[in-house]
């Protein structure tokens, strides 16, 4: 059986990277691709290194991670394989729904197939799968062509000591409908940057305002205390399915401007000050 570049001598393998787990629902005793899925991650990885060490000779250590990254993120291989028609050869369910485009089951078999192959012929089969599914394309593009917070992170970790990068909203200005917020990024031994834009996540800005290195984490908190209070901030929260630094989707909470300046009041944090004397300001205008 020839998959992705590669002709398998041992078919089971195979037929089991095809096998998503939802396959199970109707047939229990199959075996699905997740074992293969965890052994293709890291076969990936070291296609992708190789590669990118062999033709890059003058790039330094954090370009070529986050070229790797960017290239054998879940993105990447789900768009791989919808060009290379592997949704069509999947064992799913009877009753899934067709898989949409850039599916999350479409990169976990990409990687399972990268597994098997290495299993059935070693590094050299694997390599085969990696050239057919053309990922060496999108190693032209880095993650800083299309989230630049994201490639500052990968190269932060990548320094020797690993950094992380540290934000504080240094100004904030504008109207109360057209807010405009200057924020200062910073990576010891690397030095600093600032921006400015007019819409920043309930996320990103928990984040900035909190120093906290888990925004997430943060946020979740800070919800459940204003929950906890009564405060209709939070149930004035929606989410919608927004770009993570991974390259995945995932539910993240957006709220309006006086949804974000409610949430920013409730930060103990000498950051958010500057913030809330612009608040301030605004407002004692408006009453004069």
């Amino acid at each position: 059986m020839e998959l992705l570049g590669w002709k398998f001598r041992d078919e089971a393998l195979a037929h089991e990277a095809l096998t998503t787990p939802s396959f199970k629902m109707t047939s229990p005793g199959a075996r699905d691709n997740q074992r293969l899925e965890f052994l293709g991650d890291a076969v990936l990885g070291l296609a992708a290194a190789d590669w990118l060490f062999a033709r890059n000779s003058s790039a330094e250590e954090g370009e070529l991670t986050a070229r790797r990254q960017h290239m054998v993120s879940a993105e990447t291989l789900a768009k791989a394989g919808d060009a290379a028609g592997l949704p069509a050869l999947l064992l799913r369910n009877k009753g899934a729904a067709p898989l949409a485009a850039g599916s999350k089951v479409v990169a976990d078999a990409v990687e399972a197939v990268i597994g098997a192959a290495w299993l059935d012929g070693g590094f050299d089969a694997a390599k085969r799968v990696f050239d057919a599914l053309g990922l060496a394309e999108f190693s032209r593009f880095s993650e800083l062509d299309g989230n630049p917070k994201s490639a500052l992170q990968h190269r932060s970790q990548a320094m020797k000591p690993p950094r992380v990068p540290q934000y504080r909203t240094v100004g904030v200005g504008g109207t109360a409908d057209k807010p405009l917020f200057t924020v200062e990024v910073s990576v010891e031994g690397a030095g600093a940057a600032r921006g400015r834009g007019g819409s920043i996540s309930v996320i990103d800005i928990v984040s900035v305002i909190s120093e906290s290195k888990d925004g997430r984490k943060y946020c979740n908190k800070l919800k459940q205390r204003l929950r906890e209070e009564g405060n209709e901030t939070v149930t004035n929260c929606h989410q919608l399915k927004l770009k993570a630094q991974d390259g995945k989707y995932r539910l993240t909470d957006v709220v309006d401007i006086e949804g974000m300046f409610r949430i920013i009041e409730s930060v103990p944090s000498k950051n958010a000050e500057p913030i809330k004397q612009w608040l301030a300001k605004l407002g004692s205008e408006r009453i004069d």
